[in-house]
Parts: structure tokens; C-alpha cells; sequence
């Protein structure tokens, strides 16, 4: 069916994006009409549901996939009508999301440090939290600055935003925030579910096939009771 196929060309896509910069990834997605799932067919997506969003997902992170993909498909439908949501669901410009934190609002700027953005340092937009929702930034705004942070995904690493009276690009207000947060659980736990089967199957791989004592690891009982549980 279709979302067998999305899944299909997802594992395809990530494989194919394997040894490619972060702004290659970001092209080959595009072009393979993964980045506009979400997004409203207005700004050049597909405008499906999370249904379809979530075998992608699980290929990303089955193939480590080092791009922020979920933050992607969720600004890419955020900002779907506004003239940032074509340019990233096309790929021209890399979107992502600081998850920790939130910033401050005066005289219609905002300031602040927040964190837990993947691959900031790649990305040309930034959603920020609010007090009251969220608002889009340039990563190259004046007044925007990035320090590294420990994060477990060595494969887009994350990092913290400084900001000092930036200036912001657009807005989500409380009620989009928060769906936008409820629907990167799902994503979330589904790059999670994807990642996980891939270290199953690389554990089996290798006690299927190193041996000790003449013996594939695998043969004692004690590591498949281990891999069972």
C-alpha cells in the first residue's frame, strides 16, 4: 500500500544518503518527496498524516541517518503557508528545532538560551519556545549563537542557542506549539523503534558470526537468553 512504499523509498533514501553532507541529505530527501509529508500541498508537500510519517521515521533511524528529519517534516507543515515552508520541504533551506528551554519576548524581539537543537550548526532556521508559543529564527541572524552540547545522537549533535534581542522570521502561537510537540513524541518514538531494531540486528550479526573457544558466540546459552530478553 502506500505507506509500505513511503517506507520503501525511506530505507532507499537514507541509504543513499549515508556518506553525504548535510546539505546533500537535505536535497536527496527532498527529491525523493520525503522532507513535504506533512506539509500542505500549497508549499510543495504531500499533506498526509502521521501515519505515513512514521515508517520514514523508522528508516531514519534504523539507517542513522544524521539529519533533523523530524523537525523538518513538522516546520515543513507548520510553516507550510508561509514562504518558509517551501524552501524547507524543497530542501533549500535546513530547519530545526531546539527542544529545551524557551526564550523571552520584549519589544518584539527575543532573548534567551535554549537547547537541545540538532545539527544547529547545520541549519539555517530555528524554532525557539516562547511564553507564548514559538517563533522562527535565522541561524545566521545577528545576535544568534550556538555553544555544544552533550547529546546521545552522536550522529546530529546537539547544541545550545544563545539569543540576544533577535529578531524573529514568523510565530506559532501556544495551541500550533503544542500540537507541533505532541506529534514529535510519535516521531520521536518511532526514530527511536527504528534505531532499536537496527542494534538487535547488529548484535545478532555479530554473535552469529564471532567465535570464541571454537564456538559462535551465539551458541551460549546465556548471550540468547540475553538477546531474548
Amino acid at each position: 500500500d502506500g505507506i509500505a512504499a513511503f517506507a520503501e523509498t525511506a530505507r532507499q533514501a537514507v541509504a543513499s544518503c549515508a556518506a553525504k553532507p548535510v546539505r546533500d541529505r537535505a536535497s536527496q530527501l527532498a527529491g525523493d518527496g520525503l522532507l513535504g509529508i506533512l506539509a500542505p500541498e500549497s508549499a510543495g508537500g504531500l499533506d498526509l498524516g502521521l501515519d505515513f510519517a512514521v515508517p520514514v521515521m523508522e528508516a531514519a533511524g534504523a539507517g542513522l541517518l544524521g539529519f533533523p528529519l523530524a523537525e523538518t517534516l513538522l516546520l515543513g507543515a507548520a510553516f507550510g503557508a508561509t514562504p518558509f515552508g517551501p524552501a524547507i520541504v524543497l530542501g533549500e533551506r535546513v530547519a530545526t528545532i531546539a527542544w529545551a528551554g524557551r526564550v523571552r519576548t520584549a519589544s518584539g524581539r527575543v532573548s534567551g538560551t535554549v537547547g537541545r537543537a540538532p545539527l544547529a550548526d547545520q541549519a539555517d532556521l530555528l524554532l525557539v519556545a516562547t511564553e507564548t508559543g514559538a517563533v522562527l529564527v535565522a541561524r545566521d541572524a545577528p545576535g544568534v549563537t550556538l555553544q555544544p552540547a552533550i547529546g546521545l545522537d552522536l550522529e546530529a549533535p546537539e547544541h545550545e542557542v544563545v539569543l540576544d534581542a533577535v529578531a524573529p522570521l514568523a510565530t506559532l502561537d501556544a495551541a500550533r506549539f503544542a500540537t507541533l510537540r505532541e506529534d514529535a513524541l510519535l516521531l520521536r518514538a518511532a526514530e527511536i523503534g527504528g534505531s532499536a531494531q537496527r542494534c538487535l540486528a547488529l548484535a545478532l550479526e555479530h554473535v552469529s558470526t564471532r567465535e570464541q573457544f571454537g564456538r559462535t558466540l551465539v551458541s551460549f546459552q546465556a548471550l540468547r537468553h540475553a538477546l531474548a530478553r
